[in-house]
């Protein structure tokens, strides 16, 4: 799987999870990667890690939410 699969794969587990408990370990579990690869795969495109895209992506909905 290439980075893109990988990130793409996340992506989507993250997305359909957002209202449940959502860890780094989690993520990578679900797509047969190791948690260090996630997070640096993130970083590299992100600039940040899985758990503060999480917390982002929480927010983003929250305030759509409200508009």
């Amino acid at each position: 799987m290439n980075n893109m699969e990988l990130l793409a794969d996340a992506l989507s587990y993250i997305e359909l999870n957002l209202c449940e408990t959502i860890t780094a370990e989690s993520v990578a579990r679900n797509c047969f990667c190791s948690k260090s690869g996630l997070e640096k795969l993130f970083r590299n495109v992100y600039h940040y890690g899985v758990k503060e895209y999480v917390i982002k992506r929480r927010i983003t909905i929250r305030l759509f939410m409200f508009l």
